[in-house]
Parts: C-alpha cells; structure tokens; sequence
C-alpha cells in the first residue's frame, strides 16, 4: 500500500511502499483480524495457519490482515536505513499506519463499518502496538490482543537476566555463574585467552584484551542461553531446545567451563552461527550497515536498535545479583553503541517521554488482553494486572511458557494455563464480536 512517510507534517507529501497480506477464504462480511508486524520481517505465513489467529478467524468468520512494520522487511522508505530517515521510524508513525490500513481494508472490500468490527493482534513489541492502538483509537476497534508486551520502557533491565537465572533453575544457573567466572579469569592471561578461544570457538581470538571485545564476548555467550529461556515450549517452529534440554548440555561435564562449552558449540550449530562473536569493531560496523533486507542481514537489529535507542531502552545488562552473566554487560556499554551506531553524539533513549505518552503499565484503555507467561524475562514490563478503574481489561499469567505462547497455534502439547488463556479470549472475541 502506499503510506505517507510522516503522518504528523502536512507539508510533507512523501510516501513510501508499505507491504500487507490479506486472507479473505474465511470471512464473512463481519469482522476483521488484523495482526501487527513486529521488529522484523512480515511474511504471509502470519496468516496461513502459524498462529492462533487463523483459529479465531476461522471461528468468527474473519477476514485477516497483517501489516508489515515500516523500516522493517521491504517497507523501508527511500530504501536507506541511514539516520536521517529513521527520524520517520517510531511508534507514533507506526500507530498511523495502521489506522491508514485499516481504512485501505474498508476502502478495498467496500465495507459498511457500521455493520464491521475491527481487533488487532500483537505480540512483544507489536503487542504494545496493539495495546496502544486500542487505546488510542478505541472508535476504531472493539478490541485488542497484546501479547506478552513491554509496556514500560525502561533504560535499565538487568530484571531480564534475573528471570533467565529464576527459569533455569538454581544448578544450572549455578553451572552458568562458575563458567563465567573461570572465563574471566582465563582472559587475564595470553594461554587462558587460548583455552577459552579454542573452548568457545571465538572468531577473533586475537581480540580479547579490549573492554569492548571482552564484553561482546560475554554477551554473546549468554545470548543462546537467554533465547532458549524466552521461547520455552512456544509453537513457533523452532522446537529444537527448551530449558530442560538446554541445561542437560550445561550440567553434563563436572567441569562447569566444559559443560558450558559444550552447550555453546550446540548453540551455534543450532543457530548456524561459524564462531563466536567477540570483536566490538567489527559488530559496530555490522550495525552501521544501512542497507535494507535482503540484501543486509542485520537490517532489523539495526531499525530496532535504532528504537531502542530513541523510544524504549531495555537493556539487558548483568549488573546486579542472582544472574549468572559477566557484569561487564553494562548498561554504560549499551548506551554508547547509540552514539557509535547512529553517529549522535549523546544519544539516549526519552523512555519518560514514551511512559508518559502511552501510561505504561497503567495503560488506559478498556477491551484488551494482556497475555504474560512465567518464564518470559519480558514478563517484567508487561501488564501485571488490571487497570485501575477499569473493568474491561483482562489480565492472563501462563504458569510455564514464555514469550507470546499464546500467539502461535494450538498444540495438544500445550500447558494447561495456555489452553486456559485461548479459551479466554476466545470466550471475550465472542463478547467483543457479538
């Protein structure tokens, strides 16, 4: 569809293409799903059976939309990713299009909106998109599905290495804590910097002295642990490991640098990874990329970090007690990569500009599931319980499962409390739809 690059100047006439996928087999002239695109790539499969959504559709008759978010896929205006068109990526602009598609779907199937009723689906970041939208312009949908959301910005989020250390449990935390510490001994001298680049298949063994380095080094160690951790038993596809398994590697050596070596090489064949990433230099550069997707890989790690670095913080640092990871994961570190990626000098995300705007976790609207599973380190951030004053919101904890469970399809396999939670919503997609 063709989008307007910035929806808040009126001087400013520049558009941009903007992807969409629609799925009308089911509908029945009634209602419509629309389902947010997140910090990536949108793709047709949103809609053909990978998440619940089809589920309800099926069930109420729904035509299903999704919309890919801009600066994310191939919705990238001016095709650049350089600083000075991610001024246009915020939420703000992302909010609107969605409010522009919605009309492009009433426009397109010659809708009578009295007689249509709108629901948007989100998850993670796209979760608080479909949260605020819903608050935002409650005219414009009867409800909204906000999975496993971030609602609160916040600069500092060691609480999500915290939760990682309280989902795998105190021997594997424990096996994670020695590791780590045995690492940052070993660096201190040239034949433990060879041992631990043999162990861990570092890419630049070489680049092992400088801060920089050395906290890339730890942070990519802990990256497969934490992924792991996050979509624990989610129906996403991606079935090849969950805690149990993950920490069976772990605590399978009596050597706890062993054991955690072992899993590390596991990690990165899982995720195709060739080594280790340790060199800051080379990881700044990666980011600075402004080339779009395809053609740049990272090219969402860069439109999010821009974000991040604008909007939300949430960074994960390892300072603080009861988490296993090198407390050289500083907040300090995460912030100077703004400046150092983007090219601002002093760049720091106004996460009180974005509590303030939206309300946070006090979050002020009605008719919207906040959906939040126990194993989740976003957990934190998300709604915890309902809004003061207001009824109409629901407020869903998934003992056991992790980030957005409940978004992707239904297994047989599921926990009861996921079950538990579908059946709920579905149970308000009645009222809301009735």
């Amino acid at each position: 569809m063709t989008q307007r690059l910035d929806h808040f100047d009126p001087q400013n006439t520049e558009t941009f293409q903007q992807r969409f996928w629609v799925n009308d087999t089911m509908w029945q002239g009634k209602n419509v799903f629309i389902i947010i695109g997140g910090e990536g790539p949108a793709s047709s499969k949103y809609l053909t059976g990978h998440f619940v959504i089809n589920e309800y559709g099926k069930k109420h008759g729904a035509l299903l939309a999704a919309l890919e978010h801009r600066f994310y896929g191939e919705s990238v205006p001016r095709k650049s990713l350089a600083t000075d068109n991610l001024r246009y990526l915020t939420s703000e602009q992302a909010l609107q299009d969605l409010v522009e598609f919605r009309s492009l779907l009433v426009k397109k199937y010659r809708m009578d909106e009295a007689n249509v009723k709108f629901v948007c689906f989100g998850g993670s970041y796209s979760g608080n998109l479909s949260a605020w939208l819903k608050a935002k312009y409650p005219h414009l949908f009867v409800g909204a599905i906000a999975s496993s959301g971030p609602v609160e910005a916040k600069l500092e989020f060691n609480e999500y290495m915290m939760t990682v250390a309280n989902s795998i449990g105190p021997k594997c935390t424990d096996r994670v804590r020695k590791a780590n510490d045995l690492i940052e001994q070993l660096i201190a001298t040239p034949a433990g910097r060879q041992r631990v680049a043999s162990m861990f298949n570092v890419c630049n063994p070489e680049s092992m002295t400088n801060n920089d380095d050395i906290a890339l080094l730890f942070s990519s160690l802990s990256d497969g642990v934490c992924e792991v951790v996050q979509y624990n038993l989610d129906n996403n596809g991606a079935q090849g490991f969950n805690v149990t398994s993950m920490c069976a590697i772990i605590e399978s050596s009596d050597d706890a640098l062993e054991g955690f070596a072992n899993w590390v090489k596991t990690w990165n064949s899982y995720s195709q990874s060739s080594c280790t990433q340790n060199l800051y230099s080379d990881f700044i550069k990666q980011m600075q990329d402004v080339r779009p997707w395809p053609a740049n890989e990272n090219a969402a790690g860069r439109s999010w970090t821009y974000q991040t670095c604008v909007e939300f913080g949430y960074y994960q640092n390892a300072v603080g007690p009861k988490q296993p990871f090198s407390p050289r994961i500083t907040l300090e570190w995460f912030v100077q990569q703004c400046s150092q990626i983007f090219g601002i000098n002093g760049m720091k995300p106004d996460i009180d500009f974005t509590n303030n705007m939206y309300g946070s976790k006090n979050i002020q609207t009605t008719n919207t599931v906040f959906s939040t599973g126990s194993v989740d380190p976003w957990s934190v951030l998300a709604v915890a319980q309902p809004t003061r004053n207001i009824a109409q919101n629901y407020v869903y904890h998934m003992q056991g499962t992790a980030h957005c469970a409940d978004l992707y399809s239904s297994s047989p396999k599921d926990l009861p409390t996921l079950t538990n939670t579908r059946v709920q919503t579905q149970k308000l997609l009645d009222q809301w739809l009735a």
